[in-house]
C-alpha cells in the first residue's frame, strides 16, 4: 500500500509476487494437512544449514562456525533427509513428498513453485501476472523495457513516481489477500468464519473495482495532460 500510494507500481508488483507465493504455500499445506504443516516448519533447518554453510565458504577464520556446530547441523539435516527422503533439501523440499503422493507416476525430482501453483489451481491469471511481476525482481532486460510505470508507447525507465500501472499490482493485492485470509478462515470453519468471508469477499471485491475504475479513468486521460490525472 505505501508504494501504491506513493506511485511505485514496480516495487509494489514485485512486492506482491511474496504476497502471491504466501498465499499458494498456505493453501497447499491446507489441502495437505498437519503432516505438511509440520515438514514445511521443519525445513527451518534446511534454510539454516544452507546458510551456515554459505557463511563457512566466504567468512573470515575466525568468524567461522565451529566444527561441533557444523557435525550438529549436518546430523540434523540428514535425520531429516531419512525422515522425509532426499529431496527435502530442496528449495521446497517440504512439499516433494505431498507432491508425488498427488503424481505417483512423476519422475523423483527437484520441486519448483510452479508444481505448487498447479496444486492449488488459483487459475490461470494469476500464474501470468506472477511471472511479469518477476521483471521487477530481477536484473534481465525485459525488466529494462517492460515498465508498469511507463505511460503507453513509452520504453524507458521511470525517473519518478507515475499514476501509471497502479491497477495490475492493485488489483492483484485484493485478490490474494482474499484468497491467503479464505484458506485462514477454511481452517475450522464455522458460521462465524463463513460469515467473516462473505463480508471478505465483498470488501475485496469493491476494492478491486475500484482499481478498475481508476485505471478505465487513467485510460481515457490525455498522456501529455497531468492536471487531468490529478483532477
Amino acid at each position: 500500500m505505501v508504494l501504491l500510494r506513493t506511485g511505485h507500481a514496480n516495487g509494489a508488483h514485485a512486492r506482491w509476487r511474496s504476497l502471491y507465493e504466501i498465499a499458494v504455500f498456505s493453501e497447499f499445506i491446507r489441502q495437505e494437512g498437519d503432516g505438511v504443516a509440520k515438514s514445511y516448519l521443519d525445513h527451518n533447518i534446511v534454510k539454516a544449514w544452507e546458510d551456515a554453510n554459505a557463511w563457512q565458504e566466504h567468512a573470515e577464520p575466525e568468524s567461522k562456525l565451529s566444527d561441533e556446530d557444523m557435525r550438529h547441523l549436518n546430523a540434523d539435516v540428514d535425520a531429516l533427509k531419512i525422515q522425509y527422503g532426499e529431496l527435502y533439501v530442496g528449495p521446497y523440499g517440504w512439499a516433494s513428498e505431498a507432491l508425488r503422493r498427488r503424481n505417483s507416476s512423476a519422475k523423483s525430482s527437484r520441486v519448483v513453485f510452479n508444481q505448487l501453483e498447479k496444486a492449488v489451481d488459483f487459475g490461470p491469471l494469476l500464474k501470468g501476472r506472477y511471472r511479469e511481476a518477476s521483471h521487477a525482481v530481477h536484473p534481465t532486460s525485459k525488466g529494462v523495457l517492460y515498465n508498469l510505470s511507463n505511460p503507453p508507447r513509452r520504453r524507458h525507465l521511470a525517473s519518478a513516481p507515475s499514476l501509471y500501472g497502479l491497477f495490475e499490482p492493485g488489483w492483484n493485492t485484493c485478490q490474494s489477500l482474499y484468497l491467503a485470509t479464505a484458506t485462514l478462515l477454511s481452517i475450522d470453519l464455522d458460521e462465524h468464519r463463513t460469515e467473516a468471508l462473505q463480508a471478505f469477499a465483498k470488501l475485496t471485491g469493491t476494492g478491486m473495482h475500484s482499481f478498475v475504475k481508476c485505471q478505465m479513468r487513467l485510460d481515457r486521460a490525455p498522456q501529455e495532460d497531468s492536471e487531468a490525472l490529478d483532477s
